[in-house]
């Protein structure tokens, strides 16, 4: 062990690993795959976990969603998913949904506000 040389990374190393980092292992792209199908995408840190929000709206409502994430299992955010198809983009709207208390065991309180706000932003 003794015979092998020790190479130590350089601060121009470092600035070239940081920089692929940023451009592309860190990306959402690089760590979850491509998003099929859908047109808007938003990732949201909340108390509960990261909540990926894919989903397609169109002339104002909600035409395809899925979710997914660290906040719940897969299969309850497919339920949560399934009750968002079909409802219009406003927070109006979304409300009554997103604060049902079924809703609410699964993605957690402090979760429908940012939620709303991604699914009613302008792409």
């Amino acid at each position: 062990m003794t015979q092998i040389e020790t190479y130590h990374l350089t601060d121009h190393d470092w600035a070239v690993i940081d920089q692929r980092l940023a451009e592309k292992y860190r990306t959402d792209a690089w760590n979850y795959g491509a998003n099929p199908g859908f047109r808007q995408y938003q990732r949201l840190t909340v108390p509960a976990g990261d909540l990926h929000v894919n989903f397609t709206s169109q002339r104002g409502v909600l035409r395809r969603v899925a979710l997914f994430g660290t906040v719940a299992p897969a299969a309850q955010l497919a339920q949560v998913a399934e009750q968002l198809v079909g409802v219009a983009t406003t927070a109006a709207a979304l409300t009554p949904i997103l604060t049902q208390p079924t809703v609410t065991a699964v993605l957690g309180s402090a979760t429908v506000a940012p939620l709303i706000d991604a699914l009613t932003k302008e792409a």
